[in-house]
Formats: structure tokens, sequence, C-alpha cells
């Protein structure tokens, strides 16, 4: 049974935990949902299988593992819209949001981030579940901790606040607009991705290391063609993890869209609130 809203004057997080406490009954079933497909998760990172089998389900569980991150917020445009019945509530539109990221962006990427990053930690501490081009793929995914790390984290966050805005803007179909916003907010943050990656390959046309792997490969220099390309990521991931004006860039342009996207986010609840 849900406490009564205290009704005070400014913002009080007590409003915030008695907001929470009424959706808490959607947010129990989305919780243990995510609890059960993370736990899974878990079990098929560290399952001892062949090379192929170990790859396809790290990669199938770090590709649903961020889906289930940025179409939290759907939770919200489940079942009838009870919009009319927050309008009455004294709970004012900051604490609403609040409310909200502090389940998106503290809850939900705890329930569904801890049992997998867990996973992949005791795979790469256990050389006996270990296969090399598996290993290969979470170092290149764990080892960069600056400046990638930080464009992944935002990243994430701007896609699933972009997500929130879209149940919180729209009137009717908030279901759909949630996830075009998820779809939106993901091009946008690959076309972030592609810009890296085209200036990347031009400093490595600069730099000849593209045309001598070209050339190995028109040679039929198999051998040496593989190890340009694994050399050329490697390097692009090198660049793209310092701090240099391109990626302080990106990251601006993503914190500048974080920003704005919270701000119409709040609007549209305090225009509901009214």
């Amino acid at each position: 049974m849900t406490q009564p809203i205290p009704s005070t004057a400014g913002f009080s997080f007590r409003r915030v935990w008695a907001f929470a406490l009424y959706y808490m009954p959607r947010l129990q079933g989305e919780m243990l949902i995510y609890a059960g497909i993370s736990l899974i998760g878990f079990i098929l990172c560290l399952l001892p299988a062949h090379e192929a089998v170990q790859k396809f389900l790290m990669v199938g569980v770090w590709t649903v593992i961020p889906i289930l991150f940025y179409c939290g917020p759907l939770i919200f445009a489940k079942g009838p819209d009870t919009r009319i019945v927050e309008r009455l509530m004294p709970v004012s539109a900051a604490e609403k949001l609040t409310f909200y990221y502090i389940y998106i962006l503290i809850v939900i990427p705890i329930v569904v981030y801890l049992l997998p990053l867990a996973a992949s930690w005791i795979y790469m501490a256990c050389p006996s579940l270990q296969t090399p081009e598996v290993t290969e793929l979470y170092k290149i995914r764990f080892q960069y901790r600056g400046v990638i790390w930080i464009i992944n984290i935002i990243s994430g966050v701007f896609v699933a606040l972009a997500c929130l805005y879209g149940v919180m803007a729209s009137r009717h179909n908030r279901m759909m607009f949630g996830i075009v916003g998820v779809v939106v907010a993901n091009v946008a943050m690959g076309i972030l991705s592609g810009i890296i990656g085209v200036v990347s390959a031009i400093k490595a046309i600069k730099e000849n290391a593209f045309l001598a792997g070209l050339k190995d490969g028109l040679a039929g220099t198999e051998e040496n063609a593989d190890k340009f390309a694994s050399q050329f990521v490697t390097e692009m991931l090198d660049d793209f993890n310092q701090p240099n004006p391109l990626t302080l860039s990106i990251m601006g342009t993503i914190i500048v869209l974080i920003i704005l996207t919270g701000w119409l986010t709040y609007r549209s609840i305090k225009r509901k609130n009214l």
C-alpha cells in the first residue's frame, strides 16, 4: 500500500520516494525481468564452450544488455496512461524528474550490468575458460578506460534519456515514441562514431599505413594484411582514447545533448503537471 505523498513546499526527497512507491508495483516487474536476463547473461558468458560459441554468446549478451538499459524508460509507457492521476499528486516536475533519473541512471544500470560485468572479470581471471579470440574482444572492450570509457557512458545515458523524453513528450503511442527516441539517439551516436572512424582512416592514409596494408592485401600476403587490420584498429582506439580536440568536441556535444534532452523532458513533465 502506497504512503500518502507529503505536501510541503520546496523540493523534497520524501515526495520523490513517495512518487517512487506509486510506481513500485510496475517497476518491480521490470527489475525482476531485467535481473533474470542479466543472470542468464552471466551464465552464458562463463560457459566453457568452443571459441565460436563463446564469441557468439559474448557478442549476443553485450548486444542485449545495452538495449535493456536504453529501453528501461518504456516501463512508464506500459499499461493505461495514468498521467491524469499523477497530475493530481502534490509532486513537482523537478521531483518527478529526479525519480525518473534515479531509476533510469542508477537502479537499471546496477540491475542490468552488474552480473555481466562480473562474468567478464571472472572470465578474464580464469585462463581455463579463455579462448584467444574472445579474450581479445574482452581486452578491446575493457582495456580502454579513458576517453572511450567516458564517451561510452555518456552516449548510453543520452540514448536512455532520449527514450524517456519520447515517453514523456508524446500524448499517444508513448511506447512507440520511446522506441523512436532510442533509434534516433543511437543513429546520432553512430554518426559521431563514424566521424572518429573517418578521421582515423584519413590519419592512417596520411601515415601510409593504410596503403601498406592495401598493398599487402593485393599481393596476397594475408598474414601481413590481417596484422595491419589488427594494428589499425588498435591505433585507432589508442588515438580515440586520448583527449584531443576531436574527442573533447564529441564529449561536449553529447553532454549538450544530454542537458537539452533533460530540459525538454522537464518542460514536458511540467506542462503535464498543469
